[in-house]
Order: C-alpha cells, then structure tokens, then sequence
C-alpha cells in the first residue's frame, strides 16, 4: 500500500468508527494482530477474522466512470 498510492492508485477510507468497533470485537477474541493497528487505520487497511485466523484487505476506488470495477489487496 505505501508503495501503491505514491503511484497513484487510491483506495477507500475506512471510518474511524471501524476501528473503534473492531477493537472491541478484537478484544473479545484470542487474536493479536502482528501489524500495528495505528498503522491498518492510517492505511484504511480492513481486518476480517474468524476462530480460524484473520486477513488485512483493503479496496482501491472504483477504476472506470461506473463504480463497478475495483481491486481487492488481501494479505
């Protein structure tokens, strides 16, 4: 991602109440995120986690006039 948007590629951002409410849901789980989560909410980097692990994703703006094409990084 920081290599991404000096490039020009934009990507959507995520609400600060996400992150606000993910801390919570993290908090009641056993997952402890190996990236920093001031650097995922900087980046607007999305986290999704189930029993069996979690994964970073984040969306990039839509590519074309109609906002139907976009790209999905997942890590």
């Amino acid at each position: 991602v920081i290599n991404l948007k000096p490039r020009g590629v934009e990507f959507i951002t995520v609400p600060r109440s996400y992150y606000d409410a993910l801390e919570k849901r993290l908090g009641i789980t056993r997952w402890m995120l190996k990236e920093g989560s001031q650097s995922l909410r900087k980046l607007s980097i999305l986290i999704d986690f189930d029993e069996g692990g979690y994964l970073l994703q984040l969306f990039t703006k839509p590519l074309m006039d109609r906002p139907t094409v976009f790209v999905e990084v997942i890590q």
